[in-house]
């Protein structure tokens, strides 16, 4: 009960440091010491409303943060930690046991926002994510790995990468011209590359795309998943980062709103790409086989099996081969 006093937190800061930092024998089991430890002190700060130390010693606030990765996160990081934090990162003269406990903390100031903006962005709210971005001049600078906007038949994240000429370079800008993008198709835009555009970005920041980064923070990463019984038996709602959803709903629009048959085709294909993800994502335990045909793979080879791009499909996309080989009349 002595949270709070000076006094009692120099007397303990010593042992603190011996148990965080020290060797300790593998009989110790000094993880389970310091979990233990650190929750009794977030308990014992939190009840005195010191929500910036007990925020500190919080042992699962790595795991609470990532929540935001589910389609169904508990919350997002509130307005009022984060100026409870900030605060406590300017608070002058600090003592070393509030030094101590600051260090224990996994991320910056800059990377509270970027928090936020990450929970705003795969919550498809691309304006919250870019308010957030902009409090910080650091959090919206991390480099992107490809051209966000590029999409091709076979996604190829590596290849992706080295391609110069990208139309942006960091999260910041990233955001920004989807903001733009999301404006023009809230205002009903006639042009089926704006939605094209906007289809590319929602596809690019998932899983499947080129700019995982796009979720990357000190706190927050896209885990490897292998899609077998396991996965979709043990995950019944994967992570928001696995969802094609949004591009999807893109790619329809631009390919409603065009008469060009070879970039129908091409969207045609970007849907049959979202509804195999969703697939992967949901497939059941006794499914046996490594794709499942869908409304775009029929669509493709009744509708534009005449263009160019469908040969494309044909001889890079082997899924999309074996379907049009065994559906080929006889």
């Amino acid at each position: 009960g002595k949270a709070g006093d000076k006094n009692f937190e120099a007397s303990i800061l010593p042992d603190l440091k011996w148990l965080k930092d020290t060797n300790h024998d593998a009989d110790f089991r000094r993880g389970f010491a310091w979990i233990y430890v650190n929750d009794a002190l977030a308990q014992k700060y939190a009840a005195i409303k010191n929500t910036a130390l007990a925020t500190c010693f919080t042992p699962d606030l790595i795991n609470r943060f990532l929540e935001i990765g589910f389609s169904k996160p508990d919350k997002p990081i509130s307005d009022s930690l984060i100026t409870t934090l900030e605060n406590f990162f300017d608070k002058k003269n600090k003592s070393a046991f509030e030094q101590f406990a600051m260090a224990q903390l996994p991320f910056t100031e800059a990377g509270l926002y970027k928090m936020q903006a990450i929970y705003a962005l795969y919550n498809y709210d691309v304006n919250g994510a870019l308010e957030k971005l902009k409090l910080n001049v650091s959090a919206g600078n991390d480099s992107l790995y490809g051209d966000p906007f590029l999409i091709h038949i076979m996604d190829n994240h590596d290849s992706d990468a080295v391609l110069p000429n990208k139309s942006v370079h960091t999260k910041i800008q990233f955001v920004e011209k989807m903001v733009e993008l999301q404006k023009k198709a809230d205002h009903g835009s006639k042009d089926a590359q704006d939605y094209f555009m906007l289809a590319n970005g929602y596809y690019n920041m998932s899983y499947f795309g080129n700019n995982r980064v796009l979720f990357e923070s000190t706190i927050s990463r896209m885990y490897i998943y292998e899609f077998d019984d396991t996965y979709s038996e043990n995950r019944n709602t994967p992570p928001a980062y696995m969802s094609c959803a949004k591009a999807l709903q893109y790619y329809q629009q631009a390919m409603n709103l065009s008469t060009n048959a070879e970039f129908k085709a091409k969207c045609c294909f970007m849907c049959a790409k979202c509804e195999q993800n969703d697939f992967f994502c949901h497939k059941a335990k006794d499914y046996k086989g490594d794709f499942k045909t869908g409304t775009y793979f029929a669509m493709l080879k009744s509708d534009y099996s005449k263009t160019q791009y469908y040969q494309e499909v044909i001889k890079e996309c082997g899924y999309f081969d074996t379907y049009a080989h065994i559906t080929r009349p006889r």
